[in-house]
């Protein structure tokens, strides 16, 4: 089968198509022939800054999302048939590939109302949004500035905080993104370099400030998270496109605020409630007509092009590798 591999940190150019053993499952394990497979920005990261691990072969495949058909299962493996259409989600799921070997646990079944695309476009960002949203204890009414809302994460975190009742000040990179944001009276839209985020901020809020900030950015909006955040509030830290932040202590005891970091992953070693969480999640984007922007759709051996474009920051939405 068909893989895209990395042997070294680098450009996106570095990504390869190889042709690479088909798998064989052990006990617990299931072969899933794939029809998408998602990219997302650490996909992207672990590339260019060599936060992989080498395989037996001397390559490493990227990519830990993706949806297909069941082709074999191990003698272990209980809730799966061959036949079934399931996604997974997995960091170590080398899922750039034509087939993914990987355990039952990471594996859910998909709704019959969610297409292929949309299923492996929601399952990490989609995830990723909703938790952050209901982790961060936002309630109707509250004002919640969301950084980088027209990423994978961002377009869905807006959409599921409006239908929720809640007012969002989306912060985008420029001009043109603008139009990606919903339309909506609970919403105000930022775009970053035109003038300073937390004068608008607190322009938009009355002088109050926001209760809730979801964070993908980092070090280069930490001084402005800081100067619009309400006492009380909660800084939801999920990424660091700028780098990490190096939160001050003084604001952060003087001003009650919580600084609460998110990793999808973390929520994977309950498989019960993992699979609960997004069935419940599919049953919100269902019932809410939750839309999820797919910018563009890649060959595998294109997909270097949607590194390019995550690296550069030029992406909207989310980007896939169609089998």
């Amino acid at each position: 089968m068909k893989a895209l591999t990395v042997k070294e940190a680098g450009a996106p150019e570095t990504l390869q198509v190889v042709e690479i053993e088909t798998s064989n499952p052990n006990n617990n394990e299931i072969v899933i022939t794939q029809t998408y497979a998602g990219i997302n920005y650490g996909d992207a990261i672990r590339r260019k800054r060599g936060l992989f691990t080498l395989n037996s072969h001397g390559y490493y495949v990227p990519g830990f999302e993706g949806v297909g058909i069941v082709t074999s299962v191990g003698n272990e493996v209980k809730d799966f048939r061959v036949g079934d259409r399931v996604g997974y989600l997995n960091a170590a799921a080398s899922g750039y590939a034509e087939e993914v070997c990987i355990a039952e646990d990471y594996v859910f079944s998909v709704p019959n109302n969610i297409p292929d695309q949309d299923a492996a476009a929601l399952t990490c960002v989609g995830a990723t949004a909703w938790h952050l949203l209901n982790q961060s204890l936002a309630q109707k009414s509250d004002w919640v500035l969301v950084h980088g809302a027209t990423g994978g994460v961002g377009l869905i975190l807006v959409q599921i905080a409006l239908a929720k009742g809640v007012k969002v000040i989306a912060v985008v990179g420029n001009e043109n993104k603008k139009e990606f944001i919903p339309q909506h009276n609970n919403v105000a839209v930022v775009v970053r370099g035109e003038s300073d985020i937390s004068d608008r901020v607190l322009e938009i809020t009355n002088g109050q400030g926001v209760k809730v900030i979801f964070d993908c950015v980092g070090q280069a909006v930490l001084g402005a998270n800081l100067k619009c955040i309400k006492k009380g509030g909660t800084i939801m830290y999920f990424g660091s496109t700028s780098g990490h932040p190096e939160f001050p202590g003084m604001p952060i005891l003087m001003n009650s605020l919580t600084i609460r970091g998110f990793n999808i992953f973390n929520l994977l070693t309950d498989v019960e409630s993992w699979r609960k969480d997004l069935e419940s999640f599919y049953e919100f984007v269902s019932a809410n007509h939750i839309k999820v922007h797919i910018s563009s759709v890649f060959r595998l051996e294109d997909t270097y092009k949607a590194h390019q474009l995550l690296e550069d920051r030029n992406s909207i939405g989310k980007m896939l590798i169609k089998f």
